[in-house]
């Protein structure tokens, strides 16, 4: 019996190894990079104007999903800027497995908390915790997510978001998002009913935000990229708390007859848009 269980046990250590290790030939090789590799340290991060193309980090059949802003305002009012959203219902009960989990290729998930949550490749989330990092290299989208640190490499759209420090290489588009802590973003973001309660750090060259709560905001953007000012759009009830910075490039903020700002506005003009709308 002995010389039939060894090797068969051997031959079941082997496989598990093997299948283990198939997960790749289902990942595009453009996107294998990013696969995480536990040993690289992070400090190592190339700089930060290299850091402005978010676009790199996104590995390139994913780059699809992330929509182009040629036409000023008009592109704001897209699919993905729209205000019309849909939560989705829990498809089953909640379960609490509490472990680290990664993900390789598109994938959906629900109802289920985490450790650790890493998604390489489109990831969809309802009803998810994760207790400490939630990680994607890939378009994000879903509803009801909370996490301690939130990093995604790629663009974002999320009902009710409760994050304790977001960043965000890609276009964001939140509603009903509360960040405690640091929120910062390399491209374009849209916010409606969100509360930022410390400062937003966006290297972008537009922010839309629309009856929300923010501590301030420091917006960059490389004089090089474009002639076209950054602009900033406070609509609704939303409300700056403290300074609007434009770092770079002089900026514009457009605020609203409802919108308020009791900061000051540092190398940018405020514009009135009453009569505008």
């Amino acid at each position: 019996m002995k010389h039939i269980l060894f090797p068969l046990m051997g031959f079941l250590i082997l496989a598990n190894y093997a299948f283990a290790d198939s997960y790749k030939k289902y990942v595009p090789d453009s996107a294998k990079q990013y696969i995480p590799d536990l040993n690289k340290d992070e400090t190592s991060s190339s700089s930060q104007k290299e850091n402005n193309d978010f676009k790199k980090y996104i590995p390139e059949p994913y780059q699809k999903y992330i929509p182009e802003f040629t036409n000023g305002q008009e592109a704001m009012e897209d699919s993905f800027w729209s205000d019309h959203w849909d939560e989705e219902a829990p498809s089953s009960s909640t379960k609490s497995s509490l472990k680290d989990k990664v993900l390789y290729g598109p994938s959906s998930l629900s109802n289920t908390s985490y450790h650790n949550l890493t998604g390489n490749g489109p990831l969809k989330l309802t009803h998810i915790t994760v207790e400490h990092n939630l990680e994607v290299n890939g378009p994000l989208t879903g509803s009801k997510i909370q996490t301690a640190f939130l990093k995604v490499n790629g663009p974002v759209k999320v009902l009710s978001l409760n994050v304790e420090k977001a960043v965000i290489r890609g276009a964001a588009n939140l509603k009903d998002a509360n960040v405690k802590n640091g929120f910062t973003i390399y491209g374009f973001l849209s916010a409606q009913g969100s509360a930022f309660k410390k400062p937003i750090h966006a290297f972008s060259s537009e922010i839309r935000l629309k009856d929300s709560q923010v501590q301030s905001i420091v917006l960059e953007k490389d004089n090089a990229s474009s002639n076209e000012s950054p602009r900033i759009h406070l609509l609704g009830t939303t409300h700056v708390f403290g300074d609007i910075e434009f770092k770079g490039k002089k900026g514009i903020v457009e605020a609203g007859p409802n919108a308020k700002v009791n900061g000051k506005i540092i190398n940018g003009i405020l514009q009135d848009t009453e009569n505008k709308r």
